[in-house]
């Protein structure tokens, strides 16, 4: 870990060295600093190893000749264990060749036992200042700046040295988040950052810290795991990462929901090489993607029709109301698979689709639904969108329907929809909730609920069944269009 600031009042050493007596002399002279100096004390480099193994220091002060280590491999070992330390060699000699080759080997500077306390303190704590210098740089240059994950460059970078060491096998998990961009555009670039950097913590909270993840540019991610991984294991680590990324994000003070495309690779299985290993799972997460917004071209979407008439002459069919199966997994290729059935139904001119708001959490749905309308050259106006189970914040569906509006589609509350949403979206119409039906409804619940509509000029649409005995009640209190669920309809307008 990256060393603390530089303090005025304490600092953590280790010395390195076998000589009492310039152990006692060195922290003799640090103490006179005017530091708070917290000394530990270690007579050789196996010793240093395993006290640095458990601890972090602000700086080590090694004297070069040790009796398990001599020369600048000491050095060298240490830097092995600890890069992000600041190393000081401390020796008896005053060598200015062996004070080069220190630096170079990576030691921050080389003290004579014996110089003033001035030198000694400047050393100790430009070192310190140094090192935390160069952390910050090299954490720049690997890290991306956003999340603190490593970079691209750092992941590719660390995948290949792992692959041309002793790492045998290895799976790369390659990811893209669906519906980021509704967040992004909806509430803003801060909110999208802030999303993204949730997203990473989670991510972050999944693996194991030998993992190694990154964020390679935008809204993808990828995760390596070295060694060998059952399939078994594999699809669970899949899985893992979906349901993680599918739970509900506080941003901004509002719920946001995304979801990912997940390709994975396999060393050697599917590559030999770290470039080969990346490109293969990156390939393989946007074929993913692209099943996930496209499906067969021959799938028909289940979809049950009914006819959509006035309340007030009910032979009088002034459109078609179309109900997917409950069932359905969305997609925006499914959803244009539902809107293209409702369009092609013959015989009425207007279309009432009901969808639940599930239906919408992609961040192509808008673009679907309008991309129909414009091949059918289909009205806006004459289409009616009725959407259920709407939450209290859901900026992807939210987002959608306010650009579906904007065509002139009309916007009706299904069931489910809580009225904070009529702050929200410009709703036409509203569908009568099923408990008005009930023999035991309460009439002045029903007459309230319809004054509301009337003065917030909504369209007032109730469904139920043809032989409903609540069908005289609702056109008595004015409800103004009925959809007539009739099982056989479907059929009979195919046919």
């Amino acid at each position: 870990m990256v060393s603390p600031a530089v303090s005025e009042t304490s600092l953590r050493l280790l010395l390195i060295e076998d000589h009492r007596p310039d152990a006692l002399l060195f922290w003799r002279r640090a103490r006179r600093f005017g530091f708070d100096i917290e000394p530990h004390h270690v007579m050789c480099m196996r010793d240093a190893i395993a006290l640095l193994e458990q601890h972090d220091f602000d700086a080590i002060i090694a004297d070069l000749h040790l009796p398990d280590s001599d020369g600048l491999e000491g050095v060298q070992q240490l830097l092995e264990v600890v890069p992000q330390t600041p190393v000081l060699v401390f020796s008896g000699y005053s060598d200015q060749r062996l004070a080069l080759s220190a630096v170079q080997a990576g030691a921050q500077d080389y003290l004579v036992k014996g110089e003033n306390d001035e030198h000694l303190k400047r050393a100790l704590l430009y070192a310190i200042q140094r090192k935390q210098i160069e952390e910050r740089l090299r954490l720049q240059a690997e890290r991306d700046g956003l999340t603190g994950l490593l970079n691209k460059a750092t992941f590719a970078h660390s995948i290949h040295a792992l692959l041309q060491g002793d790492t045998a096998a290895m799976v790369v998990f390659y990811l893209d988040l669906n519906d980021f961009k509704p967040v992004n555009d909806t509430y803003g670039h801060a909110a999208g950052d802030e999303l993204l950097r949730s997203v990473s913590e989670r991510l972050v909270d999944l693996f194991r810290e030998q993992d190694l993840i990154a964020r390679l540019g935008g809204d993808e991610f990828a995760i390596a795991v070295a060694g060998v991984l059952p399939q078994d294991r594999i699809r669970q680590i899949t899985t893992q990462i979906n349901d993680t990324l599918r739970k509900p994000f506080s941003i901004s003070g509002v719920s946001a929901r995304i979801s990912a495309s997940v390709g994975v690779a396999q060393y050697p299985q599917d590559a030999t090489s770290a470039a080969a290993l990346l490109d293969t799972a990156d390939q393989r997460m946007y074929a993913i993607k692209r099943r996930r917004t496209s499906a067969t071209a021959n799938a028909l979407a289940p979809l049950r029709l009914h006819p959509l008439v006035s309340s007030h002459d009910p032979s009088d069919v002034i459109g078609v109301a179309g109900y997917p199966d409950e069932d359905i997994e969305w997609s925006p290729t499914q959803l244009e698979q539902v809107l293209r059935s409702l369009l092609a139904a013959p015989q009425a001119d207007r279309r009432f689709l009901h969808l639940p708001a599930e239906a919408l959490r992609s961040d192509s749905a808008a673009t679907a639904i309008i991309g129909q309308l414009t091949e059918h050259r289909f009205t806006p106006g004459a289409l009616t969108l009725s959407i259920a189970d709407i939450r209290t914040e859901d900026p992807i569906v939210v987002h959608n329907l306010l650009q579906i509006t904007n065509t002139g589609v009309q916007l009706c509350m299904g069931r489910g929809c809580g009225l904070e949403n009529l702050y929200r979206l410009p709703f036409d119409a509203a569908v009568v909730p099923d408990v008005f039906f009930a023999i035991d409804a309460d009439r002045h619940l029903i007459a309230a609920w319809m004054e509301l509509c009337r003065s917030l000029n909504l369209v007032t649409i109730a469904a139920l069944p043809a032989d409903s005995p609540a069908r005289q009640t609702l056109q008595q209190i004015g409800v103004q269009q009925l959809i007539v669920k009739d099982p056989f309809y479907t059929e009979r307008v195919a046919g």
